[in-house]
């Protein structure tokens, strides 16, 4: 190769390098100026959805935001708060019963009903489904170490 071949090689291999660079840097710039413009739910309002631990998943379920599921679960939810306290605390639920478990602590808690154990985030909540057998049953509800803070009473 003649030297001006070799100069106008090295060129174009610089400009494609530099015009790759500018690409992926401007992909970046967009990605961070959407992720700016999408509203910011407040994690304390809207936490993230919590996941069983010890029960595979069959289907996932839709999300819903904090005050979607507050709505939804008003009749069917159980509250813990900072001290692992339910809140209500003595329930009767016809057998099965899909219900929302709130943990309103600024700490992930692990909620164990029926033999399951569920892992909810600061401020997070899951929602479950108990099939208890024989019925009628009484389940006791644990939180975090501590046994026995609620009672779950199935029946048909």
């Amino acid at each position: 190769f003649a030297r001006n071949e070799v100069i106008v090689i090295v060129v174009i291999i610089l400009l494609a390098i530099v015009s790759g660079v500018k690409y992926k840097f401007a992909g970046k710039q967009t990605e961070v100026a959407q992720q700016a413009q999408t509203p910011v739910e407040n994690p304390a309002q809207e936490p993230a959805l919590a996941t069983a631990t010890s029960a595979p998943a069959a289907k996932p379920a839709p999300k819903l935001t904090y005050t979607q599921a507050l709505e939804q679960y008003k009749d069917r939810r159980m509250q813990f708060d900072a001290d692992c306290v339910a809140t209500p605390n003595n329930v009767t639920f016809k057998n099965p019963v899909t219900l929302m478990l709130d943990n309103r602590a600024s700490v992930a808690r692990k909620i164990v009903v029926n033999g399951r154990t569920y892992s909810l985030g600061a401020y997070g909540f899951a929602i479950v489904t108990i099939n208890a057998q024989p019925l009628p049953k009484e389940l006791l509800v644990q939180c975090g170490s501590k046994y026995n803070v609620a009672k779950i009473l199935m029946q048909k």
